[in-house]
Formats: C-alpha cells, structure tokens, sequence
C-alpha cells in the first residue's frame, strides 16, 4: 500500500492519499489537488465578486444602510443554501444524466516550449585605423627665414638654414610620435572591443546551448510522457488491472460534488470474473448542510 501527504495552503486541507501502488497513489493525489485548486479558485472568485459590489455601492456606515446591506447578504446566503440543497437533491439524477466520456488525449501533455531563445549579443565595432597621411600627422611646412640680404652673408645664411633644418626635423619627429600614440591606443581599443565582443560571444553561446539542451529536454519528457499515456491506453483494452484501476480512477474524478464530500476510493479488478469493485467513501452526517434560511433581525443586528 502506497501512502503520499498532499496539502493545500490556502484551504489549511490535508490528506493522507492511499493507493494499491504508486501510479494509482499518485492519480488520486493529482486528482485531490485539482479538486482542491478548484475549490479554491472559486472562493477567491467569489471574495472578488464580494468586494467589487461593496467597492460600487459606496455608502456610507449608517444603520439604516448597515441593515440594507446586511438583510441583502441574508437574501443572498438564503439563495447560495437553497442551490445547495437543491443540488444535493438531484446530484445522483444529475450525475447519471451525464456521460463521462473519457478523453485519452487530453491526458496527453500537448505544452509547447515557451522559453525564448536567446538573442544574439549586439557586438561592438572597431573604430577607424589612424593613417600616417591624415592631416594631423603631416608635419607643418618650416617657414622660410632667409632673405635676400642673407645671400651676401653666408655665414648668416648657413646659420638660418641650419636652423630651419633643425626645426623641420622636430617637427617631423612631433607628427610621428603623434602617430605612435595614437596608433597605440587605437590597438589598445581595438584589444579591448575584440575581448568584450569574444565574452558576449561566448557569453551567447552558452546561453543557447543551454537553451537548446533545456528545448531538448522538455521534448524527451513530453515525448515519454505521451508514450506513457499511449501504453496506459493500450493496457486498458488489454484488461491490464493496474491500468484499469487508474482508467476508472480517473473517470470517477469527472464527477462533481459538494466541497465537503470526501473524494477518496478504492478501486479493485478482479480479472477472473471480470468484476470492478468500486469501495467509495460516503459522506458524513456533517457534510450534509443544515442551513435553509437566513435571515437578519435589525432590532438585534
């Protein structure tokens, strides 16, 4: 005998969920949940609907509005206990009026893989190599210093000259350090993208192979999943037991009843008579409202 504790926060429900084995344990703690989630669902619709008509009257706190208010709560509590007696009267007619047909593909995960792939990194580009021809590396001409009177002094002449020459140099050697640097830290920059552009890569690629091995992943599962639900489908017409019990463990779940009815069962298949046992447990004395009327006394609020 298999056991598994299911719970549900939001309804403080607990249960301790027994099945033959543990694929039959299992399908009664899935079906209980859904059941539960269910039930929830419908609380927090109805706080919702509560709420919103107390948002749109407005009114104020007056007694004659807190009695208005609380004789229509009354009326509305009257209508929620009569639905639910009259549902309990004709839950078995209502139940045996219905056909609980059994849907074997939509036991099947038909999910589609929602994670988007990840985007390639938007990589950034290399700035423009400094050539020695721009302008700013050219060296500026010399101006001329010699006249027409030097050329009668050679002495004066040559010193100009020399010194011309000198300048021309410095200068020359100016525009080139210029290039050197700048062409260093071009280099620098060009080193620096060239890095940060390869992490992104990278970065990128290992986003996408995980994405590809998690796309991957999610298929194999549905895939065995599916084929699960396949060999559960075949084993059913085959007569396998096991399969049965679950079959008409599901089936029952499509049945629905009052929150407080219990929803456990014990299902059994005899194959030598062909027998299904169905031991289901009835609701208690409690679970049976006793509620018919509401109604509210202003004198005593």
């Amino acid at each position: 005998m298999w056991e598994i504790k299911i719970k549900h926060e939001g309804l403080h429900a607990y249960r301790n969920v027994r099945g033959a084995s543990k694929e039959e344990a299992e399908t009664k703690a899935r079906l209980q949940i859904e059941a539960w989630n269910l039930r929830w669902k419908r609380l927090l619709d109805a706080e919702a609907t509560r709420q919103e008509r107390l948002k749109k009257r407005g009114w104020a706190d007056k007694q004659s509005d807190i009695d208005k208010r609380a004789k229509e709560h009354a009326v509305a509590l009257t209508k929620e206990a009569e639905a639910t007696l009259d549902g309990l009267r004709g839950l078995l007619s209502r139940t045996l009026g219905q056909a609980h047909s059994f849907n074997w593909d939509s036991l099947k995960d038909t999910s589609r893989f929602e994670k988007v792939e990840p985007t390639p990194s938007v990589l950034e580009d290399y700035p423009a190599e400094p050539l020695i021809t721009e302008p700013q590396f050219t060296p500026l001409p010399v101006p001329v210093t010699v006249n027409f009177f030097d050329w009668f002094l050679p002495g004066v002449r040559a010193g100009k000259l020399a010194r011309m020459e000198v300048e021309e140099t410095r200068r020359k050697r100016d525009a080139q350090e210029r290039f050197v640097l700048a062409h260093s830290i071009w280099e620098k920059k060009v080193n620096e993208i060239k890095q940060s552009n390869q992490n992104a890569s990278a970065k990128h690629e290992k986003a996408k192979a995980a994405w590809v091995l998690e796309r991957r992943i999610f298929g194999e599962t549905q895939k065995l999943f599916n084929s699960g639900i396949d060999e559960f489908k075949k084993s059913y017409f085959d007569r396998v037991p096991a399969a049965l019990i679950r079959y008409w463990t599901e089936v029952l779940s499509k049945s629905e009843y009052p929150d407080s009815f219990p929803r456990d069962q014990v299902v059994s298949f005899d194959p030598a008579n062909g027998m299904l046992v169905i031991d289901f447990e009835l609701p208690p004395q409690k679970a049976i409202p006793n509620k018919k009327q509401v109604k509210y006394v202003s004198n005593r609020q």
